[in-house]
This record gives structure tokens, C-alpha cells and sequence, in this order.
């Protein structure tokens, strides 16, 4: 928003052109403009000119500048994925994903994937990690849907992710870290509201990554340990093994 002192003229100040960057982007009829559609964080410089009734045009003024405000934080997208759907879609709500793992391979840190009712046979395997607890990739149910993975989901190192509402059966695991000896680990992850059974070995077996949750799940019917971690802080609470 700019304002300026009035000018004056012995036939009358008709107007004022306004300059951004020496460029006229528009007139005004008082001493006020605001100039809309700016780019954030983006330094401009502006000048005025009077022009009168005859149409005699003053010189412009002396410049200021100003620098616009940064963008504000924008809040994590929404991916949808439906046994219906298509990966060739966009994943919205309306065209969603077919495959899990095409979600998977899309999101970024405070993404949200949104899973319809059906049974989806894949492999997962993360590709991407959240950066902190305000900021997590998080996968659920659609509302109160049932959604069956057979399959089994590799963590895959990536740190602070959520998984909510799942069902896991008939893969080697359920959820797994699914690198080799020496890595770090996933660390910060979730697993709450999920059912894990049937599996050929470990139900939830994350073998170095710590600060983990494992809340209101069932675990059952296993080939080897339903639930198995050695690292620190965990949390292991209301579950059903």
C-alpha cells in the first residue's frame, strides 16, 4: 500500500501515475494505490508523477523501496488412493492413485495419504521421511474404512512416519525397517489402529530405530516375534500380540 503527499497545480492535479521498478503499472485519482499480484520476499522500488486536467505530467518523484513479506507456510498436501483409481491420476480426492506405493513415492514431509476401502496386494517401501512430529508423512483409512495390504511395508531408514487404521496380512512382515545390518534405522515412527497377522516372520520389527510408537494394534498369527525392536524409547501401549 503506498500514499504520498498531494501535489498541486494552478489548473488542478487530475491524477497520479504510479512506477514499479520504472515501470507505470497504474493511475490513481487520490494519493493512495495499492499495487496487488507481487511476488514474497521480492525487493520493488516506486515513484509517482502528477498529471493535471491539460495533461501536463509532473517528473517523478524520488523513489522508495520496499521489500514484500515472505509466503506463508503452506499447509501439507492431501493424496487420495482408491482400488479404483489410477497411478496416472493426480491423487486427489476425486482421481486418486491405484497403488499405494505411487502415493508413496509421491509425498513429501507433511503429506497426508488417504486410503479407501479395498485390499491392495503390494510391497511397500518408503521413500521419503517427515521432519519432525508437526510435520510427518502420515497414511490412514478413509474415514472408517477397511483397507487390507497383503503385503508388507519397508520403512526403509525414513524417519517420522504414521500408519493408522492399516491391516497387514500375508507378507514375509508387516512393518519393517528392510535395510541391511549397520544402517541407522527408522526413527519417530507410528503404528496405531493397525492389525498385523499372518505374516512369515516378524510382525513389527524395527531392528535399530528408536523414539517409535506401537499403540492399539493387534499383532497375531506370525511365523516369528509379533512385535521386536532394540532401540530406545519406545512406546508399546494397549496392543493386542
Amino acid at each position: 500500500n503506498l500514499s504520498w503527499s498531494a501535489s498541486t497545480d494552478n489548473v488542478g492535479v487530475a491524477g497520479y501515475r504510479i512506477y514499479r521498478n520504472t515501470v507505470k503499472v497504474g493511475t490513481s485519482i487520490t494519493n493512495s494505490y495499492s499495487d496487488n499480484n507481487l511476488s514474497p520476499s521480492t525487493l520493488y522500488s516506486y515513484a509517482v508523477s502528477a498529471y493535471d486536467v491539460a495533461g501536463n505530467v509532473s517528473a517523478q518523484s524520488s523513489s522508495v523501496s520496499a521489500t514484500t513479506q515472505s509466503a506463508p507456510p503452506s499447509f501439507g498436501t492431501t493424496y487420495y488412493v482408491s482400488s479404483t483409481g489410477s497411478d496416472t491420476n493426480p491423487g486427489t480426492d476425486n482421481l486418486p492413485f491405484r497403488t499405494i506405493q505411487k502415493a508413496t513415492d509421491t509425498v513429501t514431509a507433511g503429506n497426508t495419504v488417504y486410503i479407501k476401502g479395498g485390499t491392495y496386494t503390494e510391497n511397500i517401501t518408503m521413500r521419503a521421511s517427515g521432519t519432525s512430529d508437526s510435520n510427518r508423512i502420515t497414511f490412514r483409512n478413509y474415514g472408517s474404512d477397511t483397507v487390507v495390504i497383503n503385503g508388507q511395508v519397508s520403512l526403509a531408514n525414513f524417519d517420522y512416519l504414521t500408519f493408522s487404521g492399516l491391516i497387514l496380512q500375508n507378507g514375509n512382515y508387516g512393518f519393517y525397517e528392510g535395510q541391511s545390518r549397520g544402517s541407522p534405522g527408522s526413527d519417530y515412527v507410528t503404528m496405531e489402529n493397525c492389525i498385523v497377522q499372518n505374516t512369515g516372520s516378524f510382525g513389527i520389527y524395527l531392528a535399530r530405530g528408536n523414539n517409535a510408537i506401537v499403540r492399539n494394534c493387534i499383532v497375531r498369527d506370525t511365523g516369528n516375534t509379533n512385535i521386536k525392536f532394540f532401540g530406545n524409547n519406545w512406546l508399546i501401549q494397549n496392543n493386542e500380540v
